[in-house]
């Protein structure tokens, strides 16, 4: 009796599974059926079991590519305290907004372009400072005293935390990838402005410079004028990366001129400066390996968006840099080498397709 039930259970169940095989089959197909089957665990979606939520990667919209999409926004320059009078040039603290917050600098103002109209820009790009020892123009004033003397207007922001400026967001990932937006708002502001508001508060005006001086007389407005159309980036150290980053978000011909820039492959553009520390980087490589476990790191490296450069770059690095290898450079800028001839050979094929 055992025995006869048995073998009727197996024959229905038998029965039933060839029903839901033609079923199936002629719904889905055959190859459809076979491919069902043949799918792993992982691959099976549970009815009861939701579908897992994707994990926020927030940081993915700060990448060279996804930041040529954002919505770089202008608003006004202004100057608010003067610094340091010389015999051509006067430096002032400046401000601006940049990402909905105040970002503080140092503007040389040369006594010229009070009554010349539009004189150029410089932006000048510090490297890397600690705040205690920082001061507004801290790593770029030497340079951008030479070309305030030669009629440039020079404009070097503190970036966030720095100086006056309001403080940089908590996320340390997200600080870093936010300084090619500063610059651009300030490169945005410069265009859409080409005005430089002069609002110095009334004690600094009792010790008048010959600028100052120069605002009280009928015939002066209360602004400096530059031009839009000569606008120039000067940069150091870790400013010469963040310069390459903007320059291939913008892929517009910006004049740039670096001075022992950090062009290192990124996340090892970050290795390479924790060797110092008490813990030899141990930290830090910790803290990028989870970066990397859900990001692609080749998304924020400018060496991997070289492609994406056009305009005339000079570069002045020493060999004896300890901190900024001149090796990286010289891998960095060969790759540009190729990138160029790459181009000019695909122009020599368009226009041979053309004739």
């Amino acid at each position: 009796m055992k025995y006869f039930f048995a073998v009727v259970i197996s024959t229905v169940f038998l029965t039933l599974a060839l029903i839901l095989g033609y079923w199936l089959g002629h719904r889905y197909g055959n190859e459809n059926l076979l491919s069902f089957f043949s799918l792993s665990p992982e691959q099976l979606i549970s009815p009861i079991t939701p579908e897992p939520t994707p994990k926020p990667l927030p940081l993915n919209r700060y990448s060279i590519s996804n930041l040529q999409d954002y919505p770089f926004q202008a608003s006004t320059i202004t100057l608010t305290d003067e610094i340091e009078k010389f015999d051509e040039f006067v430096s002032y603290l400046f401000t601006y907004q940049t990402m909905g917050k105040k970002m503080t600098g140092a503007a040389n103002i040369p006594l010229e372009c009070q009554e010349k109209q539009n004189c150029p820009v410089v932006i000048m790009i510090r490297g890397y400072a600690t705040p205690d020892q920082y001061y507004s123009g801290s790593g770029t004033r030497n340079a951008a005293a030479v070309f305030a003397r030669n009629g440039y207007i020079t404009l070097a922001p503190d970036f966030f935390s720095f100086g006056k400026s309001d403080p940089e967001p908590e996320d340390s990932w997200e600080a870093r990838f936010i300084k090619p937006i500063n610059i651009i708002e300030l490169i945005s502001s410069i265009r859409e402005n080409s005005e430089i508001k002069i609002n110095i508060a009334q004690d600094e005006k009792e010790d008048a410079s010959r600028l100052t001086t120069l605002l009280e007389n009928e015939n002066t407005k209360p602004f400096v004028r530059v031009n839009p159309e000569q606008i120039n980036i000067w940069a150091h150290s870790n400013g010469g990366q963040i310069t390459l980053s903007v320059l291939q978000i913008l892929q517009q011909p910006i004049p740039a001129t670096l001075w022992a820039p950090v062009t290192a492959p990124f996340p090892y553009s970050i290795l390479f400066f924790t060797r110092t520390n008490a813990d030899e980087g141990k930290e830090a490589r910790a803290w990028l390996a989870m970066f990397e476990q859900d990001y692609d790191v080749f998304e924020f490296s400018i060496t991997q968006h070289i492609d994406k450069l056009t305009g005339p770059i000079q570069v002045h690095h020493g060999s004896n840099d300890p901190d900024a290898l001149q090796v990286w450079t010289d891998s960095f800028f060969k790759k540009v080498d190729q990138e160029n001839l790459a181009r000019e050979d695909q122009e020599k094929t368009e226009d041979e397709l053309e004739k």
